[in-house]
């Protein structure tokens, strides 16, 4: 299983090499990554896609900037209203649940302490820079606030992620 800092650097790699502003909706979702049963179970599919894109980067030498900038995102997929309204102003970089695509995927983690009723899980994603305008729109449209900066995210292990996050802002 590889840790929190290598799934970070492996999905900031992998999108620094991937990414392409003209094409929010697709450019992040790679085909070698698709996840599998996320709403069976998401630990497992998002642990797959961390895994097939670690195996990716490692045969294709893929070594990425790491300097692009980017921030860290919170998202509490369970507490979605599922109305597209975030998808529709991002032209596809959320999906219709709000959840920003496979490849920025960093982990799914536990939240002993969800706000309201948002289910004891929330996952953390990675958004390059050409794509934080566009997802901070998509925030400001969202009814449930179910998605937000890992620094505005109301979960108790904040601190300890934040140390994860690069300091190029």
């Amino acid at each position: 299983m590889i840790g929190l800092r290598a799934s970070l650097a492996s999905a900031i790699a992998w999108c620094d090499e991937h990414a392409d502003p003209a094409q929010p909706r697709d450019s992040l979702r790679s085909r070698d990554l698709v996840p599998q049963l996320l709403s069976k179970d998401r630990a497992w599919a998002v642990g797959g896609v961390v895994a097939r894109r670690e195996a990716l980067r490692s045969v294709a030498g893929v070594v990425g900037r790491l300097g692009a900038g980017g921030r860290l995102m919170v998202c509490f997929p369970d507490a979605c209203l599922e109305d597209c309204t975030a998808e529709q102003v991002t032209n596809g970089f959320f999906d219709g649940q709000d959840v920003p695509p496979w490849d920025t995927w960093v982990a799914w983690l536990p939240e002993p302490s969800p706000p309201m009723d948002f289910g004891g899980m929330f996952l953390l994603a990675w958004v390059p820079a050409p794509f934080i305008d566009l997802a901070e729109k998509g925030m400001s449209v969202v009814l449930v606030q179910n998605i937000c900066w890992l620094e505005d995210a109301p979960i108790s292990n904040k601190a300890e992620l934040l140390d994860l996050q690069p300091r190029w802002r």
